[in-house]
């Protein structure tokens, strides 16, 4: 018995125009002159339209059979077919996006936030279903390392920045020896592609992380989240450290050949570490206090000398940085103080959420405009503070940014400035910030700032006296005279920053000779 023939399912369309089984070729070469509307209806593109629009459906409407396009010789062996509106269809939308972005302000706001929040989602879509290895999948294994030599890696990782030869070809090994701060200086010289140099690192660190928790597994550390953890924070500390080491450079860079590879470097490092901070490749806690502890690196005091520094807030000299030379035994980094700003102006949402990180961030911006202020420039430069030098411009810029991150700390969290270790010091100067910043535009706002700064003094000088109270070491007793100094020029200092004495320093004042 034969098996009866099964129809073209191909011919089969949307059952509208399909033919049976016995039609003819005549017939079945007549169907591609048929044209049905499509079964469901769409609504008009546009609200104020009557009539309803099917996208791609454009029937022919000729009705003059004398019509020079029914006579052509390439349409009638071609067909007709309208000719397209754009030269290319992947900019047909270009030009109505851009007039809707710039129609209004608030409307281009409202459509960038749906862009972004729609591209977000579609990256996260494409990380966690389409590039996400599936653990049913038993293939999946990482690329061995190997020993190669200093050719062969060089040529190994000279492909692996060809964004030219496949992955594929090139994923089969990975060098040994290549980690740490080794592993990011290799990326950053041979401008390894982002999308590369990330799956190069994570191969690197899934290594070194296996590595690492067989070694402590086996010394008695049970909990592989603690081993984990551990190993994060120290891979992170290698990233901070290479990112320090990166930025001190910055100042033997002097030739213009230098400087521009100097740049693209220095671009390409930022790039490469806010992808790691993005895919949580590193600890983001850690990295961004290691950034804050830059802005202190550069400078050589601590709190000890905090009576100099006060000192030199009091003394009025007429040459800039005469005052502060023996504070500066070395010269100020400023190369790693400006790529610390630019970490921390581009973390700078993830940096206000933790309350510690705003407390070492207010004490760091404060006392970096206390030096930077107080630095020469090159028009006014002495031999002991050459190195220290700045031109007048790139002072007033450095200063202004740091004063407008200051306030815009101040207005999302006061708290950050209960700094009672340096508040002699930094009290007056966060004040005289503060009233030149837009915090303050009129007399409302400005009683405001007033009742909340009196509150923020009040808390600081209160730890104070309680700091002094407990002290119990022998050594820090001999400096009770230099304690007290502080609290006497805190007096002076403050009252010439306020208008009025403010009621507490005088109970501040009978409590302090009460215990004398």
């Amino acid at each position: 018995m034969s098996r009866p023939k099964r129809s073209n399912t191909l011919l089969a369309g949307n059952g509208i125009t399909a033919a049976p089984s016995s039609a003819s070729q005549d017939d079945i070469y007549l169907m591609k002159y048929v044209m049905n509307e499509p079964k469901e209806a769409i609504y008009p593109l546009d609200d104020t339209l009557t009539s309803k629009s099917y996208p791609d459906y454009g029937p022919w409407h000729e009705k003059d059979r004398e019509n020079p396009r029914l006579t052509a010789a390439e349409c009638l062996n071609n067909g007709y077919f309208e000719p397209p509106l754009v030269a290319n269809e992947y900019f047909s939308a270009r030009n109505l996006i851009q007039e809707t972005l710039f129609s209004s302000e608030s409307v281009g706001k409202l459509i960038l936030h749906e862009l972004s929040t729609n591209l977000t989602k579609a990256y996260a879509v494409r990380n966690d279903v389409i590039n996400k290895i599936s653990m049913a999948s038993h293939g999946f294994k990482l690329p061995p390392r190997v020993t190669l030599t200093a050719l062969k890696r060089d040529a190994w990782l000279r492909d692996l920045a060809n964004s030219e030869i496949p992955l594929s070809a090139v994923s089969a090994k990975i060098p040994h020896g290549i980690r740490n701060k080794v592993l990011i200086d290799q990326m950053c010289t041979w401008r390894v592609p982002v999308s590369r140099a990330i799956w190069f690192v994570k191969c690197v660190l899934s290594s070194e992380q296996a590595k690492s928790g067989w070694s402590q597994a086996s010394s008695g550390l049970p909990n592989l989240d603690v081993i984990e953890g551990r190993w994060l924070q120290e891979w992170t500390l290698q990233v901070a450290d290479y990112i320090s080491k990166f930025a001190r450079e910055m100042l033997a860079v002097t030739s213009p050949d230098k400087k521009s590879a100097y740049q693209e470097k220095l671009a390409y490092l930022l790039r490469l570490v806010q992808t790691l901070y993005i895919e949580l490749l590193i600890d983001r806690t850690s990295f961004l206090s290691c950034m804050i502890r830059a802005f202190r690196e550069g400078f050589a005091f601590l709190v000890e000398d905090l009576p100099e520094l006060i000192d030199i807030l009091r003394a009025e000299s007429d040459d800039d940085g005469a005052d502060i030379s023996q504070l500066l035994a070395h010269p100020v980094d400023y190369g790693r103080l400006l790529v610390a700003l630019t970490l921390v102006k581009t973390y700078w949402k993830d940096i206000l959420v933790q309350d510690f990180l705003c407390k070492q961030l207010g004490e760091a911006l404060l006392l970096t405009y206390f030096m930077v202020e107080r630095c020469p420039t090159i028009s006014k430069v002495s031999n002991p503070l050459e190195a220290s030098a700045l031109p007048p411009d790139v002072k007033d810029n450095l200063l202004l940014l740091i004063s407008t991150s200051v306030a815009g700390l101040f207005r999302h969290n006061s708290n950050a400035f209960v700094l009672p270790d340096y508040w002699p010091l930094i009290g007056p100067l966060l004040y005289r910030i503060l009233l030149n910043s837009s915090i303050v535009r009129n007399d409302d706002q400005r009683q405001n700032f007033e009742a909340v700064f009196r509150l923020l003094n009040y808390r600081n000088e209160s730890l104070m006296l309680n700091k002094r109270y407990a002290i119990k070491d022998p050594k820090s007793v001999n400096n009770q005279p230099r304690i007290k100094s502080h609290f006497r020029t805190l007096h002076s200092t403050i009252q010439k920053c306020h208008s009025r004495p403010a009621p507490i320093m005088t109970h501040l004042d009978s409590l302090t000779n009460s215990t004398q």
